[in-house]
């Protein structure tokens, strides 16, 4: 995927619209008792012009600040696709914008979802499992992926990596597979426009 293409699917990605809806609300509101408080108390005419502009710019600046930052971080990520984390030497971390190449070429990946059940099951990447990190069998885990992918390394994801991380940390003491936290997690995903299900 290009820069540019990355950067439309960003843009019209159901969590930067969601994001730049909520901002241009508040912002756009703040506005116009601003710049129409005479309209507002009777006093004037209302400026229908102004009033849509004043909710569409703080909408397309969100948008087009979200999809650029985006691709910034592609620009870097690229060359390193997989970094190694100090540690462990099976343990590696990827960008979102990395993972969904892979993602795209193989949906039978071993991707294992290390949220709490009630955030997997409002939002979670189409193909993941969930395992969460405060129960997390290691056991269990491997002998999923062992099951359904034995030659590709574990994919984790949480939110945004924190977690994914620590359960990298317990998973790759078990086993010799490389085991690689999606950086930015679910959250990334689904603004770089990965296929998701929803509860």
């Amino acid at each position: 995927m290009n820069n540019r293409e990355l950067f439309w699917s960003a843009f019209f990605a159901s969590a930067t619209v969601f994001r730049a809806v909520k901002i241009a609300g508040i912002v756009g509101t703040i506005l116009v008792v601003i710049n129409q408080w005479e309209a507002l108390v009777g006093s004037a005419s209302v400026s229908w012009l102004k009033l849509v502009m004043t909710y569409c710019v703080p909408y397309l600046v969100s948008s087009y600040s979200a999809a650029a930052q985006l691709v910034q971080g592609a620009g870097t990520e690229t060359k390193k696709r997989v970094k190694r984390t100090k540690g462990m030497t099976n343990i590696k971390t990827i960008s979102a914008v990395e993972f969904q190449q892979l993602y795209n070429d193989n949906q039978n990946l071993a991707l294992f979802d290390v949220r709490t059940e009630a955030e997997f099951n409002e939002c979670h990447i189409k193909g993941a499992k969930l395992f969460t990190l405060q129960t997390l069998s290691v056991a269990n885990l491997l002998e999923e992926a062992e099951a359904n992918c034995v030659s590709s390394p574990i994919y984790l994801l949480c939110k945004a990596g924190g977690r994914a991380m620590k359960a990298a940390n317990l998973i790759a003491s078990e086993t010799r597979r490389d085991v690689v936290v999606v950086d930015g997690g679910t959250d990334e995903c689904v603004a770089c426009g990965f296929p998701v299900n929803q509860g």
